[in-house]
């Protein structure tokens, strides 16, 4: 006997959450229609609706074996589309505290590969179902509701033009994944509900991007990252893209931000704390001009918090919580969202309409503890620098000194490095920074360079100064 299948559902944004979310709705439900405002194009190319696009992404490994999940064989789909494969231990330079960290093969693979074409290998794969119906150039503008206001009922949706009138999408379950700027909490407030509360941190971050050609020789690195330490604020990340090139974003808080002029771009980049990424970026050929973009705050919504909240919408990805994308989660956090959908929806489906209620309010509540890790991570980092305004607790004080000896301790250590690694790819819980075998390693550090340094200071017997 088959599972009974929900009747429509309606994705709002063909975003990588959108297209997640659709590809786990079309294994539950008839039919499933995403709207998206852009007029997507054939092939990989970047889109008005996601101006970060053109600026380095990179895919935890959590994130691309939840990805591989949903679309078998997507791995082997973007090496063929000549995206790289890289060894988060001995392909990648990481420079940070003021050091660079260990060097070694580890078994925590990343796939570096644009934002443009990632999304698109997936948008072609949902676009493939034959359940599902992917409408470009159309505004979503409202939801539908019914007469109590207590259910989505479906959402309204406008062709993009001064003439175009409103049409109405009918939908059991209507999943919002358009981006920061979601009208949800707004459009809530219109139906008498309370919008959510929101946790923002003001990071008035910057970043410049330009792409070149991958030069010729041998490297013993494929992908560099060197980020200056707190209260310093610049970075600059090269990662390699399909195409035999580099992508090389440059990056800064609190407006120290690079610019688009080649002078400007270059003078930012021989300014970070370590010379080799502006040596390789001058021993390269610029294919395009720097582009720039900027991101003012992290923030999320506590939908959770909400005592009533309308029967059939799912919030997620960047509607939900928008990461600063330095750290680089926003793509595994909406995998995992997308993987929590799929759970809860092969857990309620089955009820038909009557588990509706059920399956809104628990993706609600269960989607807030995926999210409270890395949000926690990233905010912590954030108020690293005086000039972020936020609360910082005992706890954190202890975290950031804690955390602090974890990076240089990696620097010379590989086994911390590679259980940084672990936790930073989302495939190991932060809990495991604190296991006895890395404060072991820590202390070990520290003791010898506690000694060095006072080695360095004995003075030589027959010293004048002795």
């Amino acid at each position: 006997m088959s599972t009974p299948r929900l009747g429509r559902a309606v994705v709002i944004g063909a975003s990588l959450a959108g297209l997640m979310a659709a590809r786990v709705l079309a294994k539950h439900c008839e039919r499933v229609t995403v709207i998206e405002r852009d007029s997507l194009q054939e092939g990989a190319a970047p889109r008005k609706g996601c101006p970060q696009g053109r600026h380095v992404h990179v895919l935890l490994k959590r994130g691309q074996l939840a990805m591989e999940s949903l679309f078998p064989g997507l791995k082997k789909a973007l090496l063929m589309r000549d995206a790289t494969e890289l060894d988060n231990g001995s392909d990648m330079r990481w420079h940070h505290f003021g050091r660079w960290k260990s060097h070694f093969d580890s078994d925590i693979t990343t796939i570096s590969v644009s934002r443009p074409a990632l999304e698109y290998e997936i948008r072609r794969r949902v676009a493939m179902l034959p359940n599902v119906h992917i409408v470009t150039g159309a505004a979503f503008t409202r939801f539908a509701v019914d007469w109590e206001y207590s259910r989505i009922t479906g959402v309204f949706a406008r062709a993009n033009g001064p003439d175009s009138l409103e049409d109405l999408v009918r939908a059991d379950l209507v999943v919002d994944a358009s981006g920061r700027g979601s009208q949800t909490p707004r459009l809530l407030k219109e139906l008498g509900y309370s919008p959510p509360p929101e946790s923002a941190i003001r990071v008035n971050f910057g970043y410049a991007s330009r792409i070149y050609e991958r030069p010729r020789g041998d490297r013993d690195w494929r992908a560099m990252y060197v980020v200056d330490r707190a209260p310093r604020t610049r970075g600059g990340l090269i990662f390699p893209i399909e195409g035999n090139r580099w992508l090389v974003t440059l990056l800064g808080w609190h407006g120290d931000h690079p610019t688009a002029t080649d002078a400007g771009f270059l003078e930012f980049a021989r300014s970070l704390p370590t010379p080799e990424l502006h040596a390789a970026v001058c021993g390269a050929q610029p294919l395009t001009d720097p582009v720039c973009h900027g991101f003012p705050a992290t923030w999320r919504r506590h939908y959770e918090d909400l005592c009533r909240f309308p029967i059939g919408l799912i919030v997620m990805g960047d509607a939900l919580c928008s990461f600063n994308p330095v750290y680089g989660q926003g793509m595994t956090v909406s995998a995992l969202e997308a993987e929590l959908l799929d759970a809860c929806l092969a857990q309620f489906s089955r009820l038909g309409m009557s588990g509706v209620d059920a399956l809104t309010t628990e993706f609600r509540m269960r989607v807030a503890d995926i999210v409270k890790g890395p949000w926690q991570l990233a905010s912590g980092e954030d108020l690293r620098f005086p000039q972020t305004v936020g609360k910082r607790t005992a706890r954190l004080r202890f975290m950031h000194w804690y955390t602090a000896k974890v990076h240089e301790t990696a620097g010379s250590s590989p086994l911390v490095a590679q259980r940084f690694n672990a936790v930073v790819n989302m495939i190991t819980p932060r809990s495991a920074l604190f296991r006895g075998d890395v404060v072991r390693e820590i202390l070990r550090v520290a003791w010898g360079s506690r000694g060095i340094r006072a080695g360095a200071t004995t003075l030589a017997p027959g010293s004048r100064y002795g």
